[in-house]
């Protein structure tokens, strides 16, 4: 069960970049989708195969012309179960917190699979200042996901952070936050946080070559 809680976990922040909803049609024909996006095709397919062992649901992946790519699922009961889990409000993620059973634990491991799949997800490498840093959008003046994360870091696994910054976003409606892990601890950060992201992980090893 620990070990299903673990991967459920990873998925949870691979959603970070992501999607759990419903839309409705002007006939009023609903449609629940659950989505992943990412550049890295070998991710999402790596990402399909969890979701496929975990919860026995084949996600597809789509290669649009323009856009990035994702994996994505229409079925209602595998929308709604996932959003049940993650405590994921159906629709936008703007003001999705951490998921419960992740928020309140102490566990070690749960905490290292969220924030590698949240990584994988909305991490960045800043090859100028030589920083990994996290992103997330928010509806508000704080952001509550990236100061769990922040605090997880520090007391569970002693990787120190900057403050959650808050930036305007030009690219969307809210505010858009960055969390940067300090440059000493990058090196303990990817020894303790199993990132499985290659194109990610390809990006780190050259800021510290």
């Amino acid at each position: 069960m620990h070990r299903d809680y673990a991967v459920k976990a990873y998925l949870a922040g691979a959603f970070r970049d992501g999607y759990i909803g419903v839309y409705v049609e002007k006939n009023g024909k609903k449609h629940y989708v659950a989505r992943i996006y990412n550049s890295d095709l070998t991710w999402l397919r790596t990402l399909a195969r969890i979701v496929l062992r975990v919860y026995n649901i084949k996600m597809n992946l789509i290669i649009p012309g323009k856009g990035t790519p994702y994996i994505e699922k229409y079925d209602r009961d595998f929308v709604l179960r996932i959003a049940k889990e993650y405590n994921h409000p159906l629709g936008k993620q703007y003001n999705w917190d951490t998921p419960l059973f992740i928020k309140y634990s102490h566990d070690r491991e749960l905490w290292r699979a969220y924030i590698a799949g949240f990584f994988d997800a909305e991490g960045g490498v800043d090859k100028t200042k030589k920083q990994l840093k996290i992103y997330q959008s928010w509806n508000g003046k704080e952001c509550p996901p990236l100061q769990d994360i922040k605090d997880s870091l520090e007391k569970l696994f002693n990787i120190e952070t900057g403050r959650v910054s808050r930036y305007v976003n030009k690219n969307g409606k809210y505010p858009r936050f960055i969390l940067r892990i300090k440059k000493k601890h990058t090196i303990r950060f990817i020894q303790q946080i199993p990132l499985t992201n290659l194109s990610k992980i390809k990006k780190i090893k050259q800021i510290l070559t």
